[in-house]
């Protein structure tokens, strides 16, 4: 039994739909952000109406929750963002493999266009979460949430402050 090695257009559909992927993955990480950023704003409008109305009897604890509830929002936002850069370094790993196969990977005895030394050439498991560069995008998402993370912390203090 011989084994059937995929054609050359099955390896340039495989790297086309991975790249795709990817970019999904990044549009669910703006849009998550989007929608924790959202959160965000709900929640202060929350409070302030229901302050403003004096609809509280303990408009700290108020404060507190909604701070807290938000700022559980903003973890899982980075919790998405670690979990799409983990998908990302294995996704470009195969990516790398598929290009190898179709001879686009140069070195010393390949005459390929991309050069090996800049390949993603480590394998990753699929499970897991990857803690990305800061200077990335996905490093730019993480630190909208630590922002809002840090507002989270700040307005219960401020608050609570006579």
């Amino acid at each position: 039994m011989t084994e059937e090695r995929p054609s050359p257009e099955t390896l340039r559909t495989f790297i086309v739909t991975e790249w795709a992927d990817l970019h999904h993955s990044r549009v669910q990480e703006w849009t998550a952000l989007g929608i924790v950023a959202g959160v965000h704003v709900v929640a202060i409008q929350i409070v302030s109406f229901l302050i403003d109305k004096r609809a509280l009897a303990a408009p700290h604890m108020l404060v507190l929750l909604a701070s807290v509830i938000a700022a559980g929002f903003a973890a899982f936002g980075i919790l998405i963002t670690c979990r799409h850069r983990h998908l990302m370094k294995v996704k470009l790993h195969w990516i790398f493999l598929a290009e190898e196969k179709l001879g686009l990977i140069h070195d010393d005895t390949h005459p390929g266009i991309i050069p090996r030394a800049d390949a993603p050439t480590r394998s990753y498991g699929w499970e897991g979460v990857a803690v990305p560069r800061l200077l990335s995008t996905s490093g730019l998402i993480i630190g909208f949430y630590a922002l809002l993370i840090i507002v989270d912390v700040i307005v219960p203090i401020a608050f609570g402050s006579p």
